[in-house]
């Protein structure tokens, strides 16, 4: 088993962009769905990163064990306590071609979401996010009260967006950026030239398709 990774305050790996995702055991995304996003980031990004799997089953040498029990979704909280640069992938996500422009667009934006692909205008998704800076401020206040949010709010994204001190779209910064449902029908509208990250919601996942190469 290899020891998980740690990142300490002045190291090189403060400064790097990191390439984030969570997996939480227990339901149905697989160690072998953290795989794809790595070797996805690896193959369509040419910017030197660091892997990071935010995680309760520590494995592998790019894992940071999970210090709180927080469940399902809510365990991306703690992925706010890394310091940016960074961006966060779900699990759900597939990345078709080369993602450089896209996060050089966003490197001087303190935080970036995605627009929700359901509830237009200011409404937020989390299924990709985007950080330059040290945004800890997000993990401090949920933190605080975990338990009373996770009563009260529907999803992270609800949380997220009532706490966050300033927000753009991913979508607005780049046309490449699509949902899989919302945005190009059920997969029928992809255009491989276009297209460069397709993000799910729910059903169908990237594995239950065969539209776009996952």
């Amino acid at each position: 088993m290899s020891s998980p990774l740690r990142i300490t305050a002045g190291s090189n790996e403060t400064a790097m962009l990191k390439v984030i995702t969570v997996l939480r055991s227990g339901g149905e995304f697989k160690r072998e769905h953290v795989e794809k996003i790595k070797a996805m980031a690896e193959r369509h990004l040419t910017h030197e990163f660091l892997f990071i799997c935010l995680t309760d089953s520590a494995l592998k040498e790019y894992d940071i064990p999970l210090v709180h029990n927080w469940p399902r979704w809510w365990a991306k909280m703690e992925m706010f306590n890394i310091q940016g640069p960074a961006i966060f992938f779900d699990l759900d996500t597939i990345i078709t071609s080369n993602i450089d422009d896209i996060i050089e667009s966003l490197k001087d934006e303190e935080f970036a979401t995605l627009r929700d692909a359901y509830r237009r205008g200011s409404n937020i998704g989390s299924g990709i996010m985007s950080w330059s800076k040290d945004i800890s401020y997000l993990y401090h206040a949920f933190e605080k009260d975990a338990g009373e949010f996770m009563r009260k709010l529907r999803g992270d994204q609800d949380f997220i967006q009532k706490a966050v001190k300033q927000n753009t779209f991913i979508q607005d910064y780049s046309s490449g950026v699509v949902s899989f449902k919302a945005d190009i029908g059920q997969g029928k509208q992809y255009n491989k030239e276009k297209h460069k990250i397709v993000f799910f919601h729910g059903r169908p996942r990237p594995w239950h398709q065969d539209i776009i190469e996952y």
